[in-house]
């Protein structure tokens, strides 16, 4: 617990209330550079050589739910996977179903669900899928005479090896393989 101004605030509240105050440091700062340039322009004076205070960029950390399009990351999952990569895997999704492959895109949004969802794969695996599924993704996009066929077959045997380790997406990976394997052949 931490007391602030006589009240007690428990860790998550005491986070929301400082990254605030922060926004708010961040806001002034911003403010008073503003101010800086405008004295100088109405006063007719080239820019100001003063140091200007500095303003860092917001870190936003996902703690809640993450709702992408395509795939929902919720749970103890949240800090376990890149989310970065799967919001690249979702933003391919989408390009692929706008592509015309709607079928595949399904295919790619069911598999990756059930590997974010798989409670018996661990976070290195399960990071390890989601890279593979989104190269698979991305490539998809890219038109058929320009994707890398050999790399996008290894990756396939990798991504197989993961998968198969797991009960819980390996029965959906035998049929979601001949759809995804299309993709490079």
């Amino acid at each position: 617990m931490y007391l602030v101004e006589g009240h007690p605030l428990c860790l998550h509240c005491y986070s929301l209330r400082q990254e605030m105050l922060q926004r708010q440091i961040d806001s002034s700062a911003r403010m008073i550079n503003y101010l800086h340039d405008m004295f100088d322009d109405i006063a007719g004076l080239p820019p100001s050589p003063r140091p200007r205070l500095e303003v860092g960029t917001p870190v936003t950390v996902r703690t809640g739910p993450m709702t992408l399009n395509n795939v929902t990351v919720k749970d103890s999952v949240v800090g376990a996977i890149n989310q970065g990569q799967i919001h690249r895997l979702d933003v391919a999704m989408d390009n692929v179903r706008a592509g015309g492959d709607a079928g595949l895109a399904e295919v790619l949004k069911v598999l990756t669900q059930t590997v974010v969802d798989a409670p018996d794969l661990a976070a290195g695996p399960k990071n390890e899928a989601v890279e593979h599924l989104s190269y698979v993704a991305e490539q998809a996009q890219v038109p058929n005479e320009q994707r890398s066929r050999a790399v996008g077959k290894t990756v396939l045997i990798a991504l197989e090896r993961l998968l198969n380790a797991s009960a819980s997406v390996a029965a959906l990976w035998s049929v979601a393989k001949p759809v995804i394997e299309k993709v490079f052949s």
